[in-house]
């Protein structure tokens, strides 16, 4: 696996983690009404927009580039 896969392939997979934990956590605040878990899964939207944009930075840098 060329680096900017693999770079590709784990920014990807932290996003989609983070969209399932936000997730996660939306359903445990619903349940509890812990003030924290909310918080925790605004956080982890918040996360996965952030990388969201920086994998659509990352690759548009590198299009057209070689892995490898």
């Amino acid at each position: 696996m060329h680096l900017f896969t693999a770079h590709r392939a784990l920014i990807a997979s932290a996003t989609a983690l983070g969209v399932v934990f936000a997730a996660a956590s939306a359903l445990r605040f619903r349940e509890s009404g812990n003030a924290t878990a909310l918080a925790l899964g605004a956080a982890g939207l918040l996360t996965s927009i952030a990388l969201a944009a920086y994998l659509r930075w990352f690759l548009r840098k590198t299009r057209g580039r070689r892995a490898g």
